[in-house]
């Protein structure tokens, strides 16, 4: 380990191109990861099995006063065959980021093929055990939407609301066109920056799994190669929206997206 260590620090992004460890690995050497693939290999390092599995996998469990916010990735749950009959699930994924006095810590996750009622069950369990903690769900999909639903009216306490182009506050998160580079973008300046700390290696594989490809039509196109994104996308939302956690604390109205977005496409160049 020390080793790979000062091999990563001398050789950086070449590290993967000299040394692939696996098929993944070796074709993401030769294309365009959109993600330092040294500063996952570096985090990959730590990565370490969680010390609790269920009912989610826990690093760190919550302690008095720790302020939370969990990025919620929702999908349809269950399985289904794509169109050469390979069985793929349609999976919802969360993740738990430590937002206490900056320690930037992702303490937590679950991947989940339940139904969105289901799985609003699970957030649900999940944030009050962190403390009540923010959530925030894309919701994208329609499948976002009932778990949103659920969540009211099971009674969560503190789901983030945004707001809308037209003016009105609304539950929910809305990757858009607008704010998905700024999304990248940002966790792509924590990772460079090493801000953040993770164990969870199934999250590392899922951003390794990331990259920027080129259409034929000449434009980009960034998404995963092949398998899930969804805790990778949780994440991001998480790590975006991390300052609603500390603001709630403070002033209990509702954030509004418009100035956060233009922050971090500011902070962001």
């Amino acid at each position: 380990i020390a080793w790979r260590r000062q091999a990563i620090t001398r050789l950086g992004e070449k590290f993967c191109q000299e040394y692939p460890e696996d098929d993944i690995s070796a074709f993401l050497s030769s294309g365009s990861p959109y993600f330092s693939s040294a500063s996952l290999r570096e985090l990959l390092l730590d990565c370490k099995p969680p010390s609790i599995y269920a009912p989610w996998s826990t690093w760190r469990l919550p302690y008095l006063g720790g302020t939370y916010l969990i990025g919620a990735d929702v999908g349809g749950g269950g399985t289904a065959r794509d169109p050469e009959g390979v069985e793929e699930s349609d999976r919802s994924a969360a993740t738990v980021l430590d937002c206490t006095r900056g320690k930037n810590e992702f303490v937590a996750s679950v991947s989940s093929v339940l139904p969105p009622d289901k799985f609003a069950g699970q957030l649900n369990d999940l944030g009050r055990a962190y403390n009540n903690a923010m959530l925030v769900i894309e919701k994208n999909s329609g499948f976002g939407q009932w778990v949103i639903d659920k969540l009211l009216e099971i009674g969560y306490p503190n789901i983030a609301m945004f707001q809308r182009h037209t003016g009105k506050w609304d539950y929910g998160w809305v990757t858009s066109a607008g704010n998905k580079p700024a999304l990248l973008s940002e966790f792509h300046e924590a990772l460079q920056g090493r801000i953040f700390t993770t164990w969870d290696q199934e999250l590392i594989n899922e951003l390794l799994n990331i990259v920027n490809t080129k259409t034929p039509m000449g434009t980009h196109k960034i998404g995963a190669i092949s398998g899930h994104d969804d805790l990778a996308m949780a994440t991001m939302i998480a790590w975006f929206n991390r300052s609603l956690a500390l603001s709630h604390t403070i002033n209990l109205k509702p954030y509004n997206i418009l100035e956060r977005r233009t922050y971090a496409r500011q902070s962001a160049y």
